[in-house]
């Protein structure tokens, strides 16, 4: 019989051609022979079927929750004992917590108790908290919650380093988790090079207003869980490279900056709603196009750098607007900029400009970047009555521009104007190595300068 499958042994069962306690058993044994975890927890869930709420049931979840090394299957044993079994489960459910370090098993567990409306579970979710979280309690003046948050994280990066070990793989990357405590609660967490598998443990940071992560892939299933953290301000993230689309943070209505790196976004979406907004970073992206920027009115900062945009559109109701940095695009013309009347800051290097055009509206404009262009004439600056720095380098200026240099320097009442490197012997050779030298810019020059 046991060469069956559980479904056939509990067929069997249904058509009465075997009794209730000869199926117990044989999917028991099959619990304890089967080499795939998917059969085993298959035949748990019948089981649970059989049992209904039979005390010998819960010993058998207990003994199996206290000797299995399968995660999966010791989860699944923990779920029905929380449904069926809360009010007798304080001391196994205690014991789990306590000694098993699994971050998942303990993250799933507190995930189910929460959803109880049982009081006990109320009880067994304070004294989970205190229990899990004992070495941050100990460091920091935060609540119990949020000092196991800070545990599971640690147990994260624990589970990588055993991970790694068991595989005889080196451990390669430095990692660094820096928190900021106020008035006696988390409100910044910043992490690099590390892979979180499960956003979900920064739900227990109630205050949590600041998150940054850079340095490692992040998958798209796990990054839904940032979703829920609905009172955050400030968020910045790297290598979302599985997504291809921004959704889901408009539910985010609190935040003011947000900024998503080195990721698979195509399009600008799933903004509507953020009011708040006041910088937007989407550089080094594979956006196309400028647009879904209509309702950020309140947006002081934007930065589509790095991207595959050519054309400037989109921005009429950006109205707030003080920075914009659009460099490393394919740009050919300057245009639809006549509504910022605060611009101050400019980037366009890099891009496929000829002409210097479009400027006049822009009155409150300090700092404009061009470098990196096909630029051949020096004109359309002259009613910018504030700028203050003009870079020009890289571009195709001829020698008597270069040698006036000065004298448009005083007239424009600048305070520092690039000319650097203009008019190559070889225009086909500087073409040909534009690239090449874009690269080695952006790798010398720090990302809050050519990002305005």
């Amino acid at each position: 019989m046991i060469q069956l499958t559980s479904a056939q042994i509990f067929q069997k069962y249904h058509k009465k051609s075997i009794d209730r306690i000869s199926c117990i058993n044989y999917l028991k044994a099959i619990i304890k022979i089967a080499q795939e975890t998917k059969i085993r927890k298959y035949s748990l869930r019948l089981l649970d079927n059989l049992y209904g709420k039979d005390q010998e049931w819960f010993h058998f979840l207990e003994f199996l929750i206290l000797t299995e090394e399968e995660e999966t299957v010791r989860l699944k044993a923990i779920k029905i004992i929380l449904k069926k079994f809360l009010n007798k489960a304080t001391d196994i459910i205690t014991w789990t917590y306590t000694n098993v370090k699994s971050f998942h098993n303990i993250l799933h567990l507190y995930r189910w108790l929460a959803k109880s409306p049982e009081p006990q579970a109320k009880i067994l979710i304070k004294s989970m908290e205190k229990e899990v979280g004992n070495n941050f309690l100990k460091r920091f003046k935060i609540s119990a919650k949020e000092a196991m948050g800070l545990e599971l994280i640690q147990r994260i990066i624990d589970d990588k380093e055993g991970y790694l070990k068991e595989q005889n793989e080196p451990i390669y990357f430095d990692y660094t988790i820096n928190y900021s405590i106020h008035n006696n609660h988390i409100k910044t967490i910043e992490i690099r090079n590390v892979r979180i598998d499960t956003y979900e443990v920064f739900t227990f940071f109630d205050h949590l207003k600041e998150f940054f992560q850079w340095g490692w892939q992040t998958y798209k299933e796990k990054y839904y869980w940032i979703y829920k953290i609905k009172q955050l301000e400030y968020l910045e993230m790297d290598g979302l490279t599985t997504m291809k689309e921004i959704v889901g943070l408009n539910r985010m209505k609190n935040l003011k900056k947000l900024v998503l790196w080195k990721s698979g976004f195509k399009k600008i979406e799933g903004l509507t709603g953020l009011e708040k907004l006041e910088i937007l970073d989407l550089s080094e992206n594979h956006i196309e196009k400028i647009e879904g920027l209509d309702s950020l009115k309140n947006l002081k900062k934007l930065y589509l750098g790095l991207n595959k945009i050519n054309q400037i559109e989109g921005l009429t109701n950006l109205k707030k607007l003080q920075a914009l940095s659009l460099g490393g695009n394919k740009i050919g013309q300057i245009k639809n900029l006549q509504m910022l009347k605060n611009l101050k800051r400019l980037y366009l290097a890099n891009n496929r400009i000829m002409e210097i055009s479009g400027l006049d509206s822009l009155r409150s404009l300090e700092k404009l970047d061009l470098s990196y262009n096909y630029l051949t004439e020096f004109k359309g600056l002259d009613g910018l009555e504030h700028l203050e720095m003009l870079i020009l380098e890289e571009n195709y200026f001829p020698k008597e521009i270069i040698e006036n240099r000065e004298h448009i320097k005083e007239k424009l009442s600048l305070k520092r104007l690039n000319f650097e490197n203009n008019m190559s012997k070889n225009l086909m050779w500087k073409k040909q190595n534009k690239e090449k030298k874009m690269e080695e810019y952006y790798k010398k020059t720090p990302k809050e300068y050519w990002c305005c």
